[in-house]
């Protein structure tokens, strides 16, 4: 059973094997982060928290469905520590479970988005996100497989170790090349780190098509 990383309202330490010898996680992360956001809002049970990350300068986000579909109100805030108390939905993926949302902003720093199919088994990624809203925080892996969804999703997934939590919804997953090849959106329930993203090629397909805005009252409405 899946369990999907959001959170309502520790850290650990991660030993590099001689595949991450030549991965300047340090550098990645200070290129990276800049671009990842925390989404935090309110639903009918309480609060929310995810992750997600810039794909535009004018203010176009990527993150989970799941981390939005259910929220009253909500809100980014940028790495930064900039604020923005709404957005809109541009576009979604329910089966695949991805949205782009957008803010008001301007000149905002996106993320370098990678290809997915190019990636492979064993090489080291990097994960940024907000577990349990903890801005920022950074972990590394590997690429632990490239499967098919196993949670019967019907497409393509990003098996990887690195470690994440609840909160970790809707960041990147990020290559060596300092790329975003994935998005954040499980982990296998009672494991540890059998985590798994969504291939980023997926969402380069929404990016391409025509997007119009709804609020999140339209989308629930959806």
């Amino acid at each position: 059973m899946k369990t999907p990383l959001i959170a309502v309202l520790g850290f650990q330490t991660f030993l590099c094997s001689g595949l991450c010898q030549s991965f300047d996680s340090a550098d990645i992360a200070k290129r990276t982060a800049p671009s990842v956001v925390l989404i935090q809002g309110v639903t009918e049970g309480g609060s929310m928290l995810g992750s997600g990350f810039i794909v535009s300068a004018d203010g176009k986000i990527a993150t989970n469905l799941h981390v939005i579909r259910e929220l009253s109100s909500g809100g980014v805030q940028l790495a930064s520590g900039e604020k923005f108390d709404s957005f809109s939905i541009l576009a979604f993926d329910e089966r695949k479970d991805l949205t782009i949302i957008k803010v008001a902003g301007f000149d905002l720093p996106p993320a370098h988005l990678g290809n997915s199919n190019s990636i492979q088994v064993g090489e080291p990624a990097l994960v940024i996100g907000s577990p349990r809203g903890l801005q920022g925080s950074v972990t590394t892996g590997v690429i632990s497989s490239i499967r098919d969804d196993p949670f019967g999703g019907g497409f393509k997934m990003i098996q990887t170790d690195a470690s994440v939590n609840p909160g970790n919804s809707g960041g990147p997953l990020v290559n060596q090349k300092g790329e975003v090849v994935g998005m954040i959106c499980s982990k296998m329930r009672g494991t540890e780190n059998l985590n798994f993203a969504i291939p980023i090629n997926y969402l380069r397909g929404m990016m391409d098509a025509q997007l119009t805005a709804i609020s999140l009252d339209q989308l629930r409405a959806k």
